[in-house]
């Protein structure tokens, strides 16, 4: 037993040095909420669990690192503590005989049996604060609804633009909550557009220069790539063949497929499963499957309809998580799939407002209504219905004949 736990514990701090030594780039927002939580609990105790989900690529990993690092713990992740066969038990007696109260975990899901693991040590062991993370929502999902009283869950989402010019360009902003009253909170856009124009001119002029380079970087270790896309490829390919493999047993044949499902969403933006089962060969309900499953790894998800109507039962409006991932999975037809790539970061925005989202299947005059606005997405300036406000590519703010234009990279600026 001796003999092991030594081992064990060899190779733990053999590890935990290797990752430690990795560059990593300036720390996510988001980053300060997580250490509160940390600090109150090492003073006071409470929910003895923190939960990091999000898209691999986003920066959990520099996040319990940093953490690591700053609470002077050991850094370690599933398949480690996996291939290794060393036991969540076995984990909390070498932190426990190091006098460490906090256990990091990285993609915990690849441990056999987590979710029971962690229910049983963690009621057990209330003194330690066990911080871990998962590239899919599925299973920490699943998680919380067992034990829920000890969990905190902290989503980490790719990098919004604010984020961005903090980290690459020294540019510090804090325009959300004036850009969010403005046009959450007025009904008029002529109204609309005198407050955003009063806002904009306290904003640095030329933030849309760094717009387009900003949306091919929305993974932090993208920021000092110059050849991006093949890098989201390879995201795209671990999700697939690693965390939805892990996930469900599906047969490797149906792996592959889930490729060809993706790079078929990445030129359509309407589907249904009967299309995907007829021409991928699948079954209909093995396309439902790995539908639930890409939505739960956080490459893609369904846009509900205004009103939910007869064809919403059929045909889907799919969006995928963040815009690049669209890009990177067909850079062939690019300029044909550009317009579905400003619905993406416009819902990517949408949803870290935690706001619903709803698109208008009857083109109406506008794409999706937002909390009672309608918003048209693009550069179209014909046929829009009365006070639609257009996000696009625009370099200015426009208002004509009650229609409200703002840029992509001033409304990008909405969340932090």
């Amino acid at each position: 037993m001796v003999e092991e736990y030594t081992k064990s514990l060899g190779l733990l701090k053999e590890y935990d040095d290797l990752i430690k030594k990795q560059k990593s780039i300036t720390q996510r927002v988001i980053y300060t909420k997580i250490k509160s939580k940390i600090d109150a609990f090492l003073e006071k105790g409470g929910l003895n669990i923190i939960s990091l989900i999000g898209l691999r690529g986003t920066g959990k990993t520099t996040i319990l690192n940093t953490i690591a690092k700053e609470y002077d713990t050991l850094y370690t992740s599933g398949d480690f503590l996996s291939n290794y066969s060393i036991a969540l038990k076995e984990l909390i007696k070498i932190y426990s005989t190091l006098n460490k109260r906090i256990i990091i975990i990285d993609e915990i899901t690849y441990i056999d049996n987590w979710q029971d693991q962690l229910k049983i040590w963690g009621d057990v062991y209330q003194k330690f604060l066990f911080i871990i993370s998962s590239s899919s929502a599925l299973n920490l999902k699943e998680l919380s609804a067992d034990i829920s009283r000890r969990l905190d869950i902290y989503k980490i989402e790719p990098l919004s633009f604010s984020e961005y010019l903090f980290i690459v360009q020294n540019i510090s902003l804090n325009a959300k909550e004036k850009l969010f009253d403005a046009i959450f909170k007025i009904n008029k856009n002529e109204d609309r557009y005198n407050k955003l124009n009063k806002i904009s001119l306290e904003l640095p002029f030329d933030l849309y220069k760094y717009f387009e380079d900003y949306k091919l970087r929305q993974f932090p270790f993208l920021l000092n790539e110059n050849n991006t896309l093949p890098k989201i490829k390879e995201v795209i390919d671990k999700v697939i063949y690693k965390d939805i493999s892990k996930l469900d047993n599906l047969y490797s044949e149906n792996l592959t497929k889930i490729e060809t499902i993706l790079r078929f969403l990445a030129v359509n933006e309407k589907t249904n499963y009967d299309n995907i089962s007829k021409n991928t060969g699948l079954k209909r309900d093995i396309v439902e499957k790995i539908f639930g499953l890409l939505i739960s790894s956080q490459l893609i998800f369904f846009v509900r309809d205004v009103i939910p109507t007869k064809i919403f039962k059929t045909t889907k409006k799919i969006l995928f998580n963040i815009p690049s991932l669209r890009f990177s999975l067909d850079q062939i037809h690019m300029s044909s799939i550009i317009g579905f790539g400003r619905e993406d970061y416009f819902a990517f925005v949408i949803r870290n407002l935690n706001l619903d989202i709803a698109y208008n299947y009857k083109q109406n005059g506008y794409d999706y209504l937002v909390a009672g606005v309608k918003f048209e997405i693009g550069n179209n300036k014909t046929a829009l219905a009365k006070d639609v406000v257009v996000v696009g590519d625009f370099l200015n703010m426009e208002l004509k004949n009650n229609v409200l234009y703002i840029p992509f990279y001033l409304f990008a600026l909405l969340i932090d």
